[in-house]
């Protein structure tokens, strides 16, 4: 592999990564709020966060633009069938592996937040922390029923990840074939002069 091939195929990762970590990190978001009601950024900023960390990984151990070539070595390069045939190569190798991660983080991280918040709300100014004294007992008590509440809205795990791993596959999908072509296009032009 060429200087030029090598740069291509991590520049490409790394864009891939971004956009598919933009996008799964959105979608997990929705998903979050209409199975919970709760949408909590820090939970959508650290799901982007493991997303692009795993799509990294991903890209760097599977040589994703071998598999397409080795895939579609009998089409025309650029085809709409080629496209189509890389396109669900690359969403059935990551979005299987971040939708679970996601939906796991999902899981342990809205009542963490939410228990947060409850907890942030009985904070008040130092002169008034003698007031809540003997709200202690009650404050971790509170706590532990928001976080319980959180966690309960949420539909079982295998039907959230079932459901969440439907929606990600038909947006990584429409994603990859969008956008493959259009970075490749770019960093060819690029790195090949």
């Amino acid at each position: 592999m060429g200087e030029a091939e090598r740069k291509i195929g991590m520049r490409m990762n790394l864009l891939m990564g971004l956009t598919l970590s933009i996008c799964m990190s959105v979608i997990m978001s929705v998903i979050e709020f209409i199975n919970s009601g709760h949408f909590v950024l820090p939970v959508l900023l650290l799901t982007f966060a493991v997303s692009f960390l795993i799509s990294l990984l991903i890209g760097f151990v599977i040589p994703m633009g071998k598999l397409g070539r080795a895939a579609t070595k009998k089409m025309k390069p650029g085809s709409l069938k080629a496209r189509c045939v890389e396109a669900l190569i690359s969403d059935l190798i990551y979005t299987p592996l971040i939708t679970l991660a996601m939906i796991i983080l999902v899981r342990k991280a809205v009542p963490f937040f939410v228990g947060m918040g409850v907890r942030r709300s009985f904070q008040g100014p130092a002169e008034g922390l003698e007031a809540f004294v003997g709200m202690e007992e009650g404050l971790e008590a509170a706590v532990a029923a928001a976080e319980q509440a959180a966690q309960a809205s949420f539909p079982p795990f295998a039907m959230m990840f079932l459901s969440s791993l439907l929606i990600c596959l038909v947006a990584g999908y429409i994603m990859s074939f969008v956008f493959q072509p259009l970075y490749m296009k770019m960093l060819m032009k690029k790195y090949r002069r």
